[in-house]
């Protein structure tokens, strides 16, 4: 029997206006069910999947330069879906679904006898498409085995840096954490920058934490003039971010939790550098409780130490890549 897209939200109404509500990552798993797809879906499979399931079209094509794809209705009724191949190839399965996601929530409106005015639809699409690549259990068992590792988990997974981090804390809900990645602000290709790499060249553009993770006040993470990371800032001064830059490699750094019970310290900070085209582009950090500090040891193995300041600090290798 062919599942269609029509079914699916069908089904989906049968069963409550819950079922409709369903957040992006809810939506991502009853979808993933229902069409009954892979652990990790590929391009042909989505594709393949889609059109027995009413959609026209999935079309790669160039588009404008900034647009990564589009849906249309043709004359007939049936949806279409176009996809740039500008963007990186690691990227096509996510655009594609993400407009799945546009079109579904366009025939659940169609179907709700009140339905609601859209309010974070591109961003909860990208949750969804995300969702569906990333599915909870095993991206939970590489997650674990890797060390809370972002650069490990986009590299099997093959997605953005930025999605992977923020499906590390969508999923890792049990696992007080805070995700930060940080890119430079640079015009040009990579290969093209000629300005040294500085803390005040980058930028905070994804911050996430799970909710076990409250505010710390520890040097290694929020660095001299305190205050956690936040996005649209630097790396501050005196923080681990910020020695990434200076030295280029990935640095490891823990402060106990004081004896007097303030939380001044109460951290394990990992964070490694992203070198495009020999250019320093990219730090994923990835912070726990001192407690949990062992969660992240799958990504200091191999690593040389030392302790400067009297903190356990870490450093290896950056990973480097082309694209």
């Amino acid at each position: 029997m062919t599942r269609t897209l029509d079914d699916f939200c069908d089904s989906l109404m049968d069963q409550g206006p819950d079922l409709v509500r369903l957040d992006p990552a809810g939506l991502a798993d009853a979808f993933v069910r229902y069409f009954r797809l892979s652990g990790r879906p590929t391009l042909d499979e989505v594709t393949r999947v889609l059109r027995d399931a009413g959609v026209a079209a999935v079309v790669a094509t160039h588009l404008p330069s900034g647009l990564r794809g589009f849906h249309c209705v043709l004359a007939a009724g049936a949806y279409t879906i176009h996809y740039s191949t500008d963007q990186w190839a690691g990227a096509w399965e996510h655009t594609v679904l993400h407009e799945t996601y546009e079109i579904i929530y366009e025939m659940l409106q169609d179907r709700a006898p009140d339905p609601a005015p859209p309010r974070h639809l591109c961003r909860d699409a990208d949750r969804f498409a995300a969702a569906v690549l990333m599915q909870p259990a095993a991206f939970t068992r590489l997650a674990v085995a890797t060390g809370l590792d972002v650069l490990a988990l986009r590299q099997h997974y093959r997605r953005s840096y930025a999605s992977v981090t923020l499906r590390l804390a969508e999923v890792l809900r049990q696992q007080p954490l805070l995700a930060v990645l940080y890119e430079r602000r640079e015009s040009g290709a990579p290969a093209a920058w000629t300005a040294p790499s500085t803390p005040g060249a980058f930028r905070a553009t994804v911050v996430v934490r799970t909710p076990g993770f409250g505010v710390r006040t520890a040097g290694v993470l929020c660095g001299r003039r305190g205050g956690m990371p936040r996005r649209g800032r630097p790396p501050a001064p005196g923080s681990v971010a910020a020695q990434v830059v200076r030295c280029g490699r990935a640095s490891y750094a823990e402060e106990e939790p004081s004896e007097n019970g303030l939380v001044t310290g109460d951290v394990a900070v990992v964070a490694k550098p992203v070198v495009w085209h020999g250019r320093l582009a990219k730090i994923a950090l990835v912070a726990v409780p001192y407690r949990d500090r062992a969660a992240l040891r799958p990504q200091r193995t191999g690593a040389d130490v030392d302790h400067p300041r009297g903190r356990d600090v870490v450093t290896s290798r950056p990973e480097r890549t082309s694209a």
